[in-house]
């Protein structure tokens, strides 16, 4: 079926009254705040030649038709921004930079285009980095792909396409890390939505908190967030990809959107579908015989791990009016089948007919305005996520393809002691409103406060005797905030102070060893607090610092259980940490160079730091009294002319056990690295533009991605010799992407490990290895 996909605005460049000369050449420069982050849609006009241009989605420009070298004056406005005029001696090699400051009047009548809550945030000492997709919706990848060249971000996949991840940001990983899509929490979606299926033709921008998280996501977030944030409402545009590649992926992105900006409506309907076999080669996979003794291992094709999921979005409302700023209501549908290959920590359990389905259907209301120095800013959604697990097949497999029957009077499935058909529905309603006041030039405060209530109910449509989740379990959260946000006259020195309340309660039915209900009401809560704090230093240097006591609320899963590999616990504690970081950024441009470089040195110290404890083919969330985690980052990158580009970052954290004593007696893993946790990784990506022109490009680009080896339990347990270990990574990607007709028409090759090297990732679960995809997009905006 056919989708339509909301995307990004289109890169333009609009040239004013253009004169030519014999000696004319083209001139180049770039537009950014006094942050380092460009502004698009600035305009530049050269006056002696009343000739100009606009800044991209970059904030870069360039402007044809001078003769050169020359002195001329340059005028520069963006709204918002206070407007520049500056004269400069320009040569055929000058690259140009303009810094912009706010105008902070004009923000006041025009809230909405003021600067960015992340903006706001990330001046006041909030360590973020933003990811622009840009240059990225061409390419067949998804979010999971653009997060993995971060600094500080390392994910561990169990597959191919919609397979299981774990994403570890700082030394918090899995759960710790709160996602979010346009300030909403994902997990809003179920499993029929996440990183690893969401496409990037969907979204505009990353937002990636590290450390503290500002109050006005009402997240109990250990250390970490990233929202996600999806295309803005005021254009018109039809955005159409399709994306086909190796195991048989497929993957269509189809969206538009209206936007009449004189009555102040729009209309857009946003969507995907994406199916893989995911038939990659297992070149170590172990082979055991109807006795179950092992007879070595073979290389054998995964043969029941094909997925497949769809969304569709559609989204109606209204802007600029005397009532709201912005009004928005959505209706979402999700789907997916994801077949089960193996349990998601071990490869010695076969199946082959075992899968999940997942539905989810979710309204959800969007308000925001600007009442004279008070803003509001608050959501509403409510919906019914269905998750269910079939296992009605009673045979063995082996990894060969062939299988066993089980004996029929056993009733027993390929994995369920009884063939089953779990079906569980859960019913969420989640809100969160945001109110802040600027007293003055200088001095915001905030308030927030967050609700997520959850209701679970499951019943088994084949095995009568299965009760799990027959018995209704609920979670109810309740999240507040306070902050203050401040900053000096000349804006060399800006704070923020905050404090977080949070509440849960719920009852969990679990099942004893006789069947029987056990109920647990569990009831508990904390207070979190916390500060930033940034220095300017110039308009290329800056120094940040923050500190929080955070508070994380164990996630349904982990409390509850999957009904699957998952096994519940209802007593897991919430985890406390006191989290600090330490950040430097500098940005300069030298001649035609433009460099950027960031480092950050962060410090955890966890209190029941929860963490998956694989059991055989299942596992259960346990807490670990006292964690320590600490390290530091870089990230470097450099552009040459708009032409060449270079880019690196590393990270190296030491994640341990600080608990001298387990149960009186001594801890045998105190100041031991917790397991399964890569402890040091890096990126590397080269690009290089060999054709810019403004009706073509073409660009190709490469990126290596390293990380060390690291023990899959813990290391003081065992003979070294003898432990196991997930070796050490190395993979390298390319892309060669080709645009014609100013970006409308699109095309990309990418190849992935292109090596083919063996690369063993969470749990020791094999990757796929090289793999071929080819993009297609069509992109029209008016």
């Amino acid at each position: 079926m056919n989708y339509l996909i909301q995307v990004c605005r289109g890169v333009f460049v609009l040239l004013i009254m253009i004169s030519s000369t014999s000696y004319a050449q083209e001139i180049k420069g770039r537009i950014q705040d006094k942050e380092g982050n460009p502004i698009s849609f600035a305009t530049v006009k050269v006056l002696e030649k009343n000739i100009g241009a606009i800044t991209n989605e970059n904030g870069q420009f360039s402007i044809d038709g001078l003769p050169l070298p020359a002195t001329y004056t340059f005028e520069v406005a963006s709204l918002g921004y206070l407007t520049t005029t500056s004269k400069k001696k320009v040569t055929s090699n000058s690259l140009l930079k303009f810094v912009l400051k706010e105008d902070v009047n004009q923000l006041q009548e025009v809230q909405v285009t003021g600067e960015s809550q992340a903006q706001q945030h990330q001046n006041a000492g909030y360590e973020i980095s933003t990811i622009n997709t840009d240059q990225l919706l061409n390419q067949s990848t998804d979010i999971n792909q653009i997060l993995k060249t971060t600094s500080g971000i390392n994910i561990r996949e169990t597959g191919g396409l919609g397979s299981g991840f774990s994403l570890s940001l700082n030394g918090l990983t899995g759960n710790q890390v709160r996602y979010y899509i346009d300030g909403v929490p994902m997990e809003s979606y179920g499993s029929a939505l996440t990183l690893n299926n969401y496409p990037v033709n969907l979204i505009e921008d990353i937002e990636i908190y590290k450390g503290v998280v500002p109050i006005n996501f009402g997240a109990d977030a250990l250390g970490g967030l990233i929202n996600i944030k999806t295309p803005n409402i005021h254009s018109t545009y039809l955005d159409a990809s399709y994306s086909v590649g190796s195991f048989n992926t497929h993957r269509l992105a189809l969206n538009g959107q209206f936007s009449d900006q004189e009555k102040g409506y729009f209309v857009s309907v946003q969507s995907f579908f994406n199916h893989s076999d995911n038939d990659y080669l297992m070149k170590k996979a172990p082979l055991y015989d109807d006795l179950g003794n092992a007879k070595g291992d073979i290389e054998a094709r995964r043969f029941n791990d094909q997925y497949t999921s769809g969304m569709i979005t559609a989204k109606t409302g209204v802007f600029n009016k005397s009532y709201a700023d912005e009004l928005t209501l959505s209706l979402t549908y999700a789907e997916n089948k994801n077949n089960i290959q193996h349990p998601p920590n071990t490869i010695n359990v076969v199946f082959g007919h075992l899968h999940e389905r997942s539905k989810t259907m979710l309204a959800n209301a969007r308000y925001k305005k600007a009442f004279g120095k008070l803003n509001v800013d608050a959501f509403i959604n409510g919906g019914l996520i269905q998750n269910s697990a079939i296992d009605t097949v009673g045979k063995i497999y082996r990894w060969d393809g062939s299988s066993v029957d089980r004996d029929p009077s056993t009733g027993k499935g390929e994995y369920y002691p009884q063939k089953s058909l779990l079906v569980i529905d859960d019913k969420v309603v989640r809100s969160n409103i945001n109110l802040s006041y600027d007293l003055n030039d200088n001095h915001t405060f905030a308030v927030n406060a967050g609700q997520n209530y959850l209701q679970r109910v499951g019943d088994d449509k084949v095995n009568p005797n299965n009760k799990t989740f027959r018995s209704p379990n609920h979670i109810n959260k309740t999240t507040l905030g306070a902050a203050w946000l401040a900053k000096t006259n000349n804006e060399k020195f800006e704070f923020s102070l905050f404090a977080k309340q949070y509440l849960y309660n719920g009852q969990i039915v679990i099942q004893d060893y006789e069947n029987n209900d056990v109920t647990t009401d569990i009831e508990n809560g904390g207070t979190g607090f916390g500060g930033t704090f940034t220095y300017n230093v110039n308009d290329n240097f800056r120094l940040k610092t923050s500190y929080e006591k955070a508070f994380r609320i164990p996630e349904a899963a982990e409390l509850l259980g999957d009904g699957i590999f998952i096994l519940p616990n209802p007593i897991l504690e919430p985890e406390k940490s006191h989290n600090a970081n330490i950040g430097l950024s500098y940005d300069n441009q030298f001649s035609l160079w433009y460099f950027k470089a960031n480092s950050n040195l962060f410090y955890r110290n966890s209190e029941d730091f929860i963490r998956f404890r694989p059991m055989g083919p299942q596992g259960t969330y346990e807490n670990i009294s006292n964690v320590r985690s600490m390290g530091m980052e870089l990230g470097l990158y450099s552009e040459y002319n708009r032409k060449f580009f270079i880019s690196t970052n590393f990270t190296y954290q030491d994640i341990t056990d600080q608990t001298a004593l387990d149960e009186g007696l001594p801890n045998v893993n105190y100041q031991s690295k917790v397991p399964n946790i890569p402890y040091l990784f890096g990126n590397l990506s080269l690009g290089y533009n060999i054709v810019q022109t403004s009706n073509k490009k073409l660009t190709t680009s490469w990126t290596s991605k390293y990380v060390h080896q690291f023990f899959l339990n813990w290391e003081s347990s065992g003979d070294p010799a003898e432990k196991l270990t997930i070796p050490t990574q190395l993979t390298h990607d390319l892309n060669i992407e080709y645009s014609f007709e100013r970006g409308k028409y699109n095309t990309t090759l990418t190849v992935s490990n292109i090596t083919d090297a063996e690369v063993y990732d969470n749990f020791k679960i094999q990757k796929p290895g090289r793999a071929f995809y080819l993009k297609f997009r069509y992109y029209f905006n008016r």
